[in-house]
C-alpha cells in the first residue's frame, strides 16, 4: 500500500496552483489529525475525503460526469482511508514503543 503523503501527490498531479494545491494536502492531513484524535469514525472520514477527492478529480477530468466523478473519488477515498488508519496505527505503536515501561 502508498503511504498516504505520496497518494496526497499522487492525487495533486494536474493541480497548478499553488494555494488550492497546499489547501488540499492541508485538508487531508487534517482529517488524519481529526480521525487520529477519535474525533471521527471511518465512514465519516470515507465521506470527507470523496469530497475532497471529488473537487480534484472535477478540475483534473472536466469530461467525466457527475456520477463517474463520485465514484473514481469514492475509489481513491477508500485507499486513501485505509492509508490514514495505517498512518494512525503506526504513530501510535512509534508512542508506545518511546514510552517507558
Amino acid at each position: 500500500m502508498m503511504s498516504l503523503q505520496k497518494m496526497i501527490v499522487d492525487l495533486l498531479q494536474g493541480v497548478y496552483d499553488p494555494e488550492e494545491r497546499i489547501k488540499i494536502a492541508s485538508s487531508i492531513n487534517l482529517l488524519r489529525d481529526v480521525f487520529a484524535r477519535g474525533r471521527m469514525n471511518f465512514d465519516q472520514l470515507k465521506a470527507e475525503l470523496t469530497d475532497i477527492i471529488a473537487s480534484v478529480y472535477a478540475l483534473r477530468y472536466p469530461e467525466l460526469t457527475y456520477e463517474e466523478l463520485r465514484e473514481r473519488a469514492a475509489a481513491k477515498a477508500e485507499e486513501m482511508a485505509r492509508a490514514v488508519v495505517l498512518s494512525t496505527l503506526s504513530s501510535r505503536v512509534r508512542e508506545v514503543a518511546r514510552s517507558p515501561i
